[in-house]
């Protein structure tokens, strides 16, 4: 009878640890994505005047309703991560703060492995997320921080957009679509 207990008992242990490794770890945040605040200089929230000192930018969107524009940097500090280069890198505002700025790169093999070696090693392992939207493939890495994220999407294997976002600006978009909406109504 002692012998069984102990089998029991042993059997008991065994489970405990076992389901205790397959209970997911939420780490929370990533502190490291917020400590960088943005891409290069180009610190996220950050007023309209401030980035527009550092950077020539060229106007592509406007929507006065919204208070978004967009401009796009082709300049060549900005359009390099490392060794990789960049198409364009386009800034987004909203009521004249940045919100986000993503940069646009077509696939290579080689870009996809300097990408994620580099982002892996500066913010860790990312959540990764995939999806077929009007039939093309998407994957995309996140890394999630308290105030921010930085993005990595790979559509197919044509292109890749690395994104730097601001969980304020993102909440502050959405509110002036709102009232955007409502104003036409």
């Amino acid at each position: 009878m002692k012998q069984v207990s102990q089998f029991i008992f042993i059997i008991w242990i065994t489970l405990l640890f076992v389901s205790q490794s397959c209970t997911p770890i939420d780490n929370g945040p990533n502190t490291k994505v917020d400590i960088n605040g943005g891409y290069k200089n180009l610190k996220l929230d950050a007023p309209f005047d401030s980035i527009n000192k550092l950077v020539d930018l060229k106007p592509t969107f406007d929507n006065p309703c919204t208070g978004t524009k967009k401009f796009e940097i082709t300049a060549e500090p900005y359009t390099a991560i490392s060794t990789i280069n960049f198409n364009k890198v386009e800034l987004e505002f909203v009521r004249d703060s940045l919100c986000r700025v993503i940069l646009f790169s077509p696939y290579t093999y080689q870009i996809s492995r300097q990408l994620h070696e580099l982002f892996r090693g500066e913010f860790g392992e990312p959540s990764e997320e995939r999806k077929t939207q009007s039939g093309s493939k998407y994957t995309t890495y996140k890394w999630t921080g308290v105030n921010g994220y930085v993005h990595i999407r790979q559509q197919d294997h044509s292109d890749f957009e690395v994104e730097y976002g601001s969980f304020r600006g993102k909440s502050r978009s959405l509110e002036e679509e709102k009232k955007c909406d409502q104003r036409k109504l």
